[in-house]
């Protein structure tokens, strides 16, 4: 008898436009992050599926040694139309987490939306209260999330590279979605199956749409049970809703997130009931690894138009390195549009592009080796400091500022921090003999996706390239900056005229968004002044 289910209602339908990715996604994530903790035995992943035509356990690819860990419940097509208002798209929600809570054999239940995934410290967390705590006593436990980026959601990267990148999350600068703690909406839920079955699980008679969670809310505290926020200890993640869903046409609509009328004394005869003899249906398709999968089933394609407005408005201070701007897009398109996780840059420089860069991909991973120590005193720790100042409220992935005079110690740590799991982008900002030691010696180099070489010579290119960077294609940006793709693990249709593309879109965008800029920084002055002056009087 496992000790958590973890419970969700599916459909195969378009409520989501990759719905049965999402679902494997969350799936394999959630199975990953057991697996390396050694308790797979602890938690069964159960959907019950609402009326699938092609039900969901027919598509789902699950590993053999993890099949014994999910289940499905598939409800036939006419019962769950039978059983579902004729609005809101014939899903009755309540009487579908019902049967759920009716077939599960855990201890504890926990309600989940099917794109929802734990971390291995949540996980952790989350088993150990369950085993520390009595199932009896009435508590009733919210656990909070916080939204994957959409940019990060589109990357080709693998479960293991996913959860790679989140475990070294800023956990308190990455912000939680806007729940609604005091009526429960917005959270997963845990119970005890216990208390679920003394709460009598969801009202059936409400309407579909109707805030279920709410009412659940309301009826816990009627019957004296304690709430409790896990936001300190345990939280989930969850994937961004995408362009043309069914679901931001549902969830908006007026027969949708409707208040629960008030049944304070529900107390059904029979709940979780449906009109055929219910079974329990394991996943059909099995994969030997999910390593063989991309996590990610969106195509990469170009990602449009970059707006430089939007690009520097978030720096709290006037941006004047005009002379970079062209560099920082440059990056920034490249990032856009390719599975980069990884930016590694090598050799003093301004501390604005990485500002500019970390703030637009939060959860970008970066490293910025400053070896260049011709600016002493302060000089190089000034701009790591400025740096690291202005990520403190700007950004939540990882970023490792490195100042080491010992270049074997450097590389130590460069290669300690990134693996060849990674994608990674690397710059060059000036060629010298201990960059060519850092080339010779890093671990990752084949994993190295773009070799930016900004203030090179041709002479000094050519040499970088042909020693290190053969298999690659060349884009001459202008006559001191390149950037060298690396054929050998990179698709690079879309990437063919990326010179001509950045060239249009810079120019397009920077006058009026350089001049959008200097008028938004110049009122928000203004305005805190203003405030200032206010608040003073």
């Amino acid at each position: 008898m496992p000790l958590i289910t973890f419970l969700t209602i599916i459909r195969n339908d378009d409520y989501y436009v990759d719905f049965k990715e999402r679902v494997q996604k969350t799936l394999d994530l959630n199975l990953k992050s057991l697996q390396n903790l050694k308790l797979l035995n602890s938690v069964e992943f159960l959907f019950v599926d609402w009326g699938s035509v092609k039900p969901l356990s027919d598509c789902i690819m699950v590993e053999k040694k993890f099949r014994k860990n999910v289940n499905f419940i598939n409800i036939n097509e006419s019962v769950a139309k039978k059983n579902s208002s004729p609005k809101t798209n014939y899903f009755n929600h309540s009487l579908a987490w019902n049967i759920g809570l009716k077939k599960s054999n855990s201890k504890y239940i926990i309600i989940s939306g099917s794109d929802q995934f734990f971390d291995e410290n949540s996980w952790q967390n989350l088993i150990n209260l369950c085993n520390r705590t009595n199932p009896r006593n009435k508590n009733y436990y919210l656990i909070p999330r916080k939204i994957i980026d959409f940019n990060l959601y589109k990357k080709l990267i693998s479960a293991d590279q996913l959860l790679n990148l989140i475990s070294n999350f800023s956990s308190s600068l990455y912000p939680f979605k806007s729940h609604a703690y005091y009526y429960g909406g917005g959270f997963a839920i845990l119970c005890s199956k216990i208390n679920y079955f003394k709460l009598k699980g969801m009202i059936e008679t409400q309407d579909p749409g109707v805030a279920n969670d709410f009412d659940l809310s309301l009826r816990s505290i009627s019957n004296n049970f304690k709430k409790f926020n896990l936001a300190n200890s345990i939280f989930g993640y969850k994937f961004p809703p995408l362009p043309d869903s069914n679901r931001n046409k549902l969830i908006y609509s007026k027969e949708y997130r409707k208040l629960p009328m008030l049944n304070i004394n529900y107390n059904p005869s029979r709940w979780g009931k449906v009109a055929e003899k219910i079974k329990i249906s394991k996943p059909k398709i099995t994969d030997k690894s999910m390593k063989l999968r991309n996590f990610s089933p969106l195509k990469i394609t170009n990602t449009g138009y970059l707006n430089i407005f939007k690009i520097l408005k978030n720096l709290d201070y006037f941006f004047t390195q005009i002379s970079d701007l062209k560099k920082i897009f440059i990056i920034l398109k490249i990032i856009e549009e390719t599975d980069i996780i990884t930016f590694i840059e090598i050799g003093y420089n301004n501390h604005s592009r990485i500002d500019i860069i970390g703030s637009y991909h939060k959860y970008l991973n970066i490293l910025c080796y400053d070896k260049d120590f011709k600016n002493k005193n302060y000089g190089y720790l000034d701009r790591l400091y400025k740096s690291s100042r202005f990520f403190n409220k700007a950004r939540y992935g990882k970023y490792v500022p490195l100042v080491n005079t010992n270049i074997k110690k450097a590389l130590e740590i460069i290669n300690s921090n990134y693996t060849l799991d990674l994608t990674n982008l690397l710059i060059l900002n000036k060629l010298d003999k201990s960059t060519i030691y850092i080339l010779n010696n890093i671990k990752f180099f084949s994993s190295i996706k773009f070799l930016i070489l900004f203030s090179f010579s041709e002479k000094e290119k050519n040499f970088v390239k042909n020693k290190f960077f053969s298999k690659s294609k060349e884009v001459k940006l202008d006559n001191k900056n390149f950037v060298l793709i690396n054929e050998k693990n990179l698709d690079n249709k879309n990437l063919i005229d990326i010179n001509q593309r950045i060239e249009y879109e810079y120019k397009r965008s920077y006058f009026l968004g350089y001049t959008k800029f200097i008028f938004y920084f110049i009122l928000i002055k203004i305005l805190n002044f203003m405030r200032y002056i206010f608040y003073s009087i």
